[in-house]
């Protein structure tokens, strides 16, 4: 899986919508990836859940940052 870079837009954009499941693919690509969130405030609120089961993820306002690719793990 290669890396991306990815922003949320309104309609023709990436929809903020289908943001969780790209950054859930983002830390399995070989590589370094962004999500900038243009929408809505507080969308990165996954990422913790994600960084308990082993991503390498950075959340620095709107915008997320994967290092992957990262082995997931199940976790409570």
């Amino acid at each position: 899986i290669k890396p991306a870079n990815v922003q949320t837009l309104p309609y023709p954009g990436f929809p903020t919508d289908l943001q969780q499941p790209m950054g859930v693919l983002m830390c399995l690509a070989d590589g370094v990836s962004t999500i900038k969130e243009s929408i809505f405030e507080n969308r990165f609120l996954y990422v913790n859940e994600l960084k308990k089961m082993g991503a390498d993820i950075m959340v620095n306002n709107n915008m997320a940052v994967f290092n992957g690719p990262s082995e997931l793990y199940a976790a409570k």
